[in-house]
């Protein structure tokens, strides 16, 4: 397909059904994904899975309540990994 090396996607949903494959895709191709949903547990066993089998990174970003989300957005930028978004 193409190189996503050192780019970063943010990917709802992917804990599971296309948001999952989508991820997984994206991972595969060297992007560096964060995983989020409403499930902390479930975007923690996504994540899990694709550091273990993609050349890409993942992260887990519960995205169920307003304070986990305003905490992501803060603190993204000072996270030892390496994301970037534009």
């Amino acid at each position: 397909m193409f190189d996503l090396k050192s780019k970063g996607a943010l990917v709802t949903g992917s804990s599971r059904g296309i948001g999952h494959a989508i991820a997984e895709a994206l991972a595969a191709q060297g992007a560096n994904v964060v995983i989020s949903a409403r499930s902390q547990v479930a975007c923690d066993e996504v994540a899990a899975a694709i550091n273990l089998g993609t050349g890409g990174r993942a992260t887990a970003a519960n995205i169920g309540a307003k304070a986990d989300i305003e905490a992501f957005r803060t603190t993204r930028h000072s996270m030892e990994w390496p994301f970037r978004f534009r």
